[in-house]
């Protein structure tokens, strides 16, 4: 099974979609990047950051942990809208 898209180049709206249909390699991995690097991270090791470890370890630390749960929910939820499966 194919499966071909076709874009006329030489309208503007359509190359921004082909700009968007290479590019989204690369926009699955940083999604994924960021489901790593900044949600699971801050439940399994702490952050490599010295500054994002400080608020973590400092006087407000529970309202932090608890933006990031629902940053990290949103982020989910959005991609659950969207269709968007980045594993």
């Amino acid at each position: 099974m194919q499966g071909i898209l076709k874009f006329d180049r030489n309208d503007p709206e359509e190359e921004k979609a082909f700009q968007r249909a290479i590019k989204a390699e690369e926009a699955h991995d940083v999604l994924w990047d960021i489901s790593q690097e900044i949600f699971s991270s801050f439940r399994k090791h702490g952050y490599p950051d010295k500054r994002l470890n400080d608020l973590l370890e400092g006087e407000h630390h529970e309202a932090i942990y608890e933006t990031l749960e629902i940053l990290e929910g949103k982020f989910y939820e959005l991609l659950k809208e969207n269709n968007i499966n980045i594993e």
